[in-house]
């Protein structure tokens, strides 16, 4: 039999077809009457032709018994749906039942029923070795599933309103109160659901907002769909009351599965009250109802001061950025899992099971764990902030699922360090994020099955390793996929080559860094600030030193409007080669700048953790006029590229305030100087990465020091649109391996004025060093009245 594209039946007259909403994976054709729909299949039944017609049938009438049984024995007729409970006593296996409100459930079940049957006859092509009909099965189910997955998505949300003991009366008050909160934080867009939203499944009005919803409430582990329901709802909010008791079980249920408060701005949950509550129920909420919570930290927060809340603000923004890497995570997750299923004879491909399926269901979830994370990798954003950020290093890797350890010449050629084995790909892409996340070079061996998935699963991911050796016994099996990945310095069977490859990476890479961290970093500190008592990069405006503030002003200004021409990037060049001229390898990093550089990837040079990045900042520091001079060239390359990204983000951004956040480490005696320059205008000396997120502010906070003289500190930075004369800062993620850092560069001589400082309780105590952003003219009529 040759392929053919299946057939959708509609039977109805034409007023019961304009009444409902259909869409369909596949053309179809219509019967107004009883003879046209059998005349149609029966007429295709008795043809020589060879092709295989294969009709889905829509019934949106009712129909006679006799003309349904001919449809359910004719073995072309893949299935039919019905409006209504039909009472034919014949072999009801080909019927299935649709309602009005659930189209979309309808098309999902269609879908995925010709989707199974095209790839069940790809399957049986294959072995019979047809292998040009394969291809057509195949990708004409790859197709259906993507024009599917394209228009029926899992709907996300922003913000989670979970009731406890409240009535529906709280909870939409609440709700109101929410959507007001969000608006004047300047987010009018904000998407507020509360959990009936995705758990009702009484109401056939309502829209289903998971595909396969009904299959999933009525099949899955409840603990699954709220574990799906957590992930598409990052700020989650349980709402107190003054019942006595949680009239939900699901609520009880997401509760119950929740573990930090607070704590990580990607899955940020929190208690809020938005009533006067008993004190009897206020202070005894853990003893009534908390008792197997994970969570044990139950103090709400009244929901008129969450807008006051940096965790939240930064949380919500968070929330704006990852939505729709969160619908096209779990979308592609659910419809994993419904293929899955269905593969293993789980499920079969109808809207609904019978109480038999149903058990085996439930047995097989038993067998089977659950993780999101099976077919969907997150992005390096979904690293665990709360690590403290270790000092740069190297990190040796094994992905194998036979090879749990290596030889004693590969251990010794990477002494001091130790390889990390791995057989689960997965836990091999998490270590891998940390390491990436701690700025750790990778060296990274696999196998050719497991490194050929890998690649396809986590390509962005592995873009950011630079050593990555398969070794395997057919290496001709490789070399295709291999070729057209650069990371990869070969294909290996035989240990001894690999041995040796590694070796010479191996030799290169860590002699290069441990220069780097002594030769650079030496000469990085090996001149003191003086200007200021502060490590921060700023420069205080007072009447003592104001010649001095407004020297380094006009100092920026002057380097902007010098020519930019070839003279001085010779003589930037000739500078760096000077500076250098005792460091081979860094000699090759200048050689390869003068060849490569040009004005349009200023900020990609910046970003890297190179040479040109700790000497830029080291002049800058040290306001150093003569280096910044020698150095101009690049200086006004990398602020006139800043400001033309600045232009280009103002076309499509609305005005809002901005909090940006920086984390750093400074000492007891500079905290205590900036304590008592509150109210001040300062000018930052450097360009000053910030970024949207709180928890990576505080990763960078608390990076590990030897010292109890230095304490972490976080500044939150106020950006202000109506501004005209300001400084350039635009956001640079793009330029950026960690993408998700979401870093905002502003530019050297960028104007605040210091507003207060703050403990903060929520983060341990961290001091918050709250930064407005000023216009440049504020400061000229301060210092010329």
């Amino acid at each position: 039999m040759a392929y053919c594209e299946p057939i959708v039946v509609l039977y109805g007259q034409s007023k019961s077809i304009s009444t409902i909403n259909l869409r369909l994976p596949v053309s179809f054709v219509l019967a107004t009457d009883e003879i046209i729909l059998e005349d149609l299949i029966n007429s295709d039944a008795q043809s020589s032709d060879t092709c295989l017609q294969r009709y889905f049938i829509i019934l949106l009438e009712s129909i006679n018994d006799n003309v349904l049984e001919h449809l359910q024995t004719n073995h072309r007729v893949q299935v039919i749906y019905s409006r209504e409970i039909l009472t034919c006593t014949s072999d009801r296996s080909k019927l299935h039942r649709i309602i009005n409100k659930q189209m979309q459930q309808f098309t999902l079940d269609l879908t995925a029923d010709i989707v199974h049957f095209l790839t069940s006859e790809g399957e049986k092509q294959a072995k019979l070795e047809r292998l040009d009909l394969v291809k057509i099965y195949y990708r004409q189910a790859r197709l259906l599933k993507e024009w599917a997955m394209s228009f029926i998505k899992a709907e996300p949300c922003h913000i989670l309103l979970i009731p406890l003991n409240c009535n529906q009366e709280n909870l939409n008050s609440a709700q109101e109160e929410l959507q007001n909160i969000c608006k004047n934080l300047g987010y009018t867009s904000v998407i507020i659901r509360t959990l009936d939203d995705y758990i009702s499944a009484t109401d056939e009005e309502k829209p289903c907002l998971l595909p396969y919803s009904q299959i999933l409430l009525n099949n899955e582990d409840p603990k699954y769909i709220g574990e799906l329901i957590r992930k598409l709802s990052p700020l989650r909010l349980y709402l107190y009351g003054n019942n006595e008791s949680i009239s939900s079980q699901w609520s009880d249920l997401m509760i119950s599965c929740e573990t930090h408060v607070m704590e990580d701005e990607d899955s940020w949950c929190a208690f809020i009250e938005n009533e006067q509550i008993d004190d009897g129920i206020k202070w005894n909420f853990g003893f009534l109802f908390g008792g197997k919570w994970q969570i044990k930290r139950l103090s709400p927060i009244n929901l008129t001061e969450l807008q006051k809340n940096l965790r939240f603000q930064s949380a919500l923004r968070r929330a704006f950025k990852t939505f729709t890497y969160r619908q096209s995570e779990i979308t592609a997750k659910i419809f994993e899992w419904y293929d899955k299923c269905i593969h293993e004879g789980v499920l079969h491909v109808q809207p609904q099971l019978s109480r038999q399926q149903q058990e085996k269901s439930n047995e097989y979830k038993n067998s089977t764990t659950s993780d999101l994370s099976q077919y969907i990798v997150k992005r390096p954003s979904g690293f665990n902030y709360r690590q403290k950020t270790e000092s740069k290093g190297i990190s040796f890797i094994w992905l194998d699922e036979i090879v749990k350890s290596s030889n004693n010449i590969l251990d010794k050629i990477i002494e001091p360090f130790q390889w990390c084995f791995f057989d689960n790909i997965f836990k091999c892409i998490s270590h891998i994020e940390n390491q990436l996340r701690q700025q750790n070079e990778i060296f990274l061996v696999t196998s050719g099955t497991l490194g050929c998935e890998l690649f396809s699963t986590a390509y962005v991911l592995l873009t950011a390793i630079r050593f990555v050796y398969i070794y395997c016994s057919q290496v001709s099996l490789q070399e295709k996929w291999t070729n057209y990945r650069s990371q990869i310095r070969g294909v290996f069977n035989d240990p001894s080559m690999l041995e040796e490859k590694i070796k010479q990476d191996f030799q290169h890479i860590y002699q290069s860094s441990l220069f780097m961290n002594t030769t650079i970093e030496s000469y990085i500190t090996s001149t003191t600030d003086n200007e200021t008592l502060i490590s921060a990069p700023i420069i205080v405006y007072n009447q003592e030193h104001a010649h001095t503030f407004m020297a380094h002003q006009r100092t920026i200004d002057t380097l902007l409007c010098l020519p930019h021409t070839t003279g001085a990037r010779v003589i930037m060049i000739t500078e760096l080669c000077r500076i250098f001229n005792d460091n081979e390898t860094i000699l090759e990093q200048v050689n390869k700048f003068a060849l490569t550089y040009n004005s349009n990837n200023a900020i990609q040079w910046y970003t890297r953790d190179s040479f040109l990045f700790r000497l830029i900042n080291k002049i800058l520091r040290s306001s150093d006029a003569e280096m910044m001079f020698k150095l101009r060239y690049f200086l006004t390359d990398l602020y006139e590229q800043l400001d033309n990204v600045y232009k280009q983000t103002q076309i499509y951004n609305t005005s809002t305030i901005e909090k940006l956040y920086r984390g750093q480490l400074i000492s007891k005696i500079e905290l205590e100087y900036l304590k008592q320059i509150q109210g001040h205008i300062i000018s930052i000396k450097t360009f000053f990465s910030t970024t949207t997120s709180l928890q990576i502010a505080l990763t960078f906070a608390n990076s590990s020091v030897n010292d109890n003289d230095f304490i972490p500190i976080v500044f939150c930075i106020e950006t202000n649109p109506y501004i005209q004369h300001k400084r350039p800062y635009a956001n640079i993620s793009k330029f950026s391996i960690y993408q998700d850092e979401d870093e905002i560069l502003f530019s050297m001589g960028s104007l605040f004025r210091i507003q207060s400082i703050e403990e903060f309780d929520g983060m341990n105590n961290t001091p918050i060093i709250y930064l407005q952003m000023i216009d440049q003219k504020e400061i000229d009529l301060i210092h010329f009245s």
